[in-house]
């Protein structure tokens, strides 16, 4: 009938305005769900930068507290002053020393400090030993006989040590190989005198021609010659306690 043709337009008119209320929402949900997700990912992307960035100073930090020093590297490594001197003569031997770095020296040695330690000791040697390895081992420790501390424990290593085993321990950098006796206990009074009144050494200037060869020895020229010579021209170092000491003879 015409009066119910007109209720259901009047729902239908009702009907329209809700369904278009229903579908706004629904936009608005789905705008509000794609805005959520955008930042969820922005968020996840900042995220991944921060732990990235994060493991790469972890990464270096490890790699920096990791890395080893000179001195650590030729503990690590016991062949390596014996690969220095392998096969050389003692005068190729202190010319090859005398090119290589402070650093690099002492490392040698240091290396020489724990190969002493392996051989037998007496209480005293051992405590000296084990101070100067210490002293060396100082990052700021100056490698020359100025270092007062160095010379100290030589010192009191020279007096307490037979001058050969003295001379085996830091004269050289062969191996030290304890016998169980050695042919004297005199100690190296020469050593001693040596070290008290150790003073830094100026080199004059000498004009090339004029030059003669370059000392190689101080305290243990005997072991190479009956006749070693003062006619020869002073060196820095490369002789004496760690090599430290100025050369003043030729064998």
């Amino acid at each position: 009938s015409q009066g119910d043709r007109r209720e259901r337009q009047v729902g239908c008119f009702c009907r329209k305005p809700k369904k278009a209320l229903q579908t706004l929402i629904f936009h608005h949900k789905f705008s509000l769900f794609f805005k959520m997700k955008s930042l969820f990912f922005l968020k996840m992307k900042q995220n991944s930068f921060y732990l990235a960035s994060l493991i790469i100073l972890c990464t270096f930090f490890f790699a920096v507290s990791c890395e080893k020093s000179p001195v650590d590297a030729t503990a690590s490594n016991p062949n390596q002053r014996l690969e220095f001197i392998k096969g050389k003569t003692m005068p190729v031997l202190k010319a090859d020393y005398s090119k290589i770095s402070s650093n690099d020296a002492k490392n040698l040695w240091v290396n020489k400090l724990q190969q002493i330690q392996t051989q037998s000791l007496n209480d005293m040697q051992r405590q000296l030993i084990q101070d100067l390895q210490t002293e060396l081992l100082q990052q700021n420790s100056l490698f020359r006989l100025e270092n007062e501390k160095i010379r100290e424990i030589a010192i009191q290593l020279a007096t307490v040590t037979p001058r050969e085993a003295f001379l085996q321990m830091f004269e050289s950098l062969e191996n030290y190989n304890y016998n169980g006796s050695n042919t004297s206990t005199a100690i190296c009074e020469e050593c001693v005198t040596d070290l008290r009144n150790y003073k830094p050494v100026n080199l004059p200037i000498v004009d090339i021609e004029q030059r003669a060869p370059v000392c190689n020895c101080r305290w243990t020229c005997d072991w190479y010659s009956l006749s070693p010579t003062r006619d020869c021209r002073l060196t820095m170092q490369g002789c004496g306690f760690f090599w430290l000491s100025t050369c003043t003879m030729r064998y």
